[in-house]
């Protein structure tokens, strides 16, 4: 049986660090993505054109 651990140089505070990290990483690309739908000109936001067929 495989056990796996984290090494202990991984404290909770380091856990929560990371966690508090990435949290705030997400909240900023999420405001950086709304921003940027609102700035930049509906032309530029065309859908991809679909260029295969059916058979």
């Amino acid at each position: 049986m495989l056990i796996l651990s984290l090494p202990y140089a991984v404290t909770d505070q380091l856990v929560d660090a990371i966690g508090v990290y990435v949290l705030v990483f997400g909240i900023l690309v999420s405001v950086a993505a709304f921003w940027l739908r609102r700035v930049v000109p509906p032309v530029l936001l065309r859908p991809a054109r679909h260029t295969w067929t059916t058979r």
